[in-house]
């Protein structure tokens, strides 16, 4: 595993593992925020440029698949990048699609596979 992977374990596991769990003991709060997050342009905006700018240089400097952090955190990279694209080019879509498939128990799902990966990536860069 080479030191780029270490150093992204170490940023990108504490925020999925803390997320995960912020999720999993929060859950009436997230649903509320997914549901909303088209209401504000402005934000919406500046969080597409952000998901897309975080996506482009994950995939530009860690597009690698030889190890399961190395595949994890290049997943991250893709999840942002096409996660941004989408809201940028069809809000409204993703949107409604969003408040279609959100329930309970897929915020339940999200918010326990975010925390075990978090809690991994984060094993894998600060102790492995």
């Amino acid at each position: 595993m080479n030191d780029i992977t270490i150093f992204l374990a170490q940023i990108f596991g504490p925020v999925l593992g803390f997320v995960g769990l912020g999720i999993l003991l929060n859950q009436g709060f997230y649903m509320k925020a997914f549901k909303d997050l088209t209401k504000e342009s402005f934000g919406l905006v500046m969080n597409n440029m952000a998901m897309i700018a975080i996506g482009v240089v994950l995939v530009m400097k860690h597009f690698l698949w030889g190890s399961l952090p190395e595949v994890l955190i290049s997943l991250v990279g893709l999840a942002f990048l096409v996660k941004g694209a989408l809201l940028a080019i069809m809000p409204k879509a993703f949107d409604s699609f969003i408040k279609s498939v959100l329930s309970k128990e897929l915020m339940m799902f999200a918010g326990g596979l975010w925390l075990v990966g978090g809690a991994y990536l984060s094993y894998v860069g600060f102790m492995a």
